[in-house]
């Protein structure tokens, strides 16, 4: 090989180097995929009001519920649900025995302890039995064990809680 020939190599791969380095990147524009509403209605604006309500369930881990219920299993499940994006309803489901104690599970939801506990009428059918319980504030509970012995546990807003109360 030519010393010329070395030389027009090593210069061209040298302009190449520094057109890389001095070469301004391409702007790749914004997110938007997997990005939360918060971050789209700044680019966009506010939604519109749905048609339709949006309806999703979250799980949440269970130790705090484990550390005021020892005896809660560990493959139980808490799970809230929402409505547009405001939760409706509060689910515990033990998938085991559990002591079910409904002032305790209002004082760990609301952080404190629940001004009334009084029944509501329950008809679960004939393969459920139940307690549906008012513990004031607007908030009712609803316990259900199952022919198979599954129990579920719901808190949820009920306007006939709401003060004042029946006594």
């Amino acid at each position: 090989m030519s010393k010329q020939f070395v030389g027009m190599l090593t210069v061209l791969s040298i302009g190449l180097t520094l057109s890389r380095i001095f070469t301004v990147p391409a702007k790749a524009g914004r997110l938007v995929l997997d990005q939360s509403p918060q971050i789209l209605a700044s680019y966009f604006g506010q939604p519109l009001e749905p048609e339709e309500e949006i309806v999703y369930t979250l799980n949440y881990p269970t130790d705090g519920i484990r550390r005021v219920f020892p005896d809660f299993p560990e493959i139980g499940e808490l799970r809230v649900t929402y409505v547009n994006n405001r939760a409706q309803r509060i689910e515990l489901e033990p998938k085991g025995e559990f002591s079910y104690n409904p002032e305790k599970i209002f004082d760990f939801l609301f952080g404190y302890q629940p001004p009334i506990v009084q029944p509501i009428t329950f008809d679960g059918g004939e393969d459920l039995e139940g307690t549906k319980l008012c513990l004031g504030d607007g908030i009712a509970t609803q316990y259900t064990t199952s022919a198979s012995d599954n129990s579920f546990i719901e808190v949820y807003y009920n306007s006939a809680c709401e003060p004042p109360y029946e006594e």
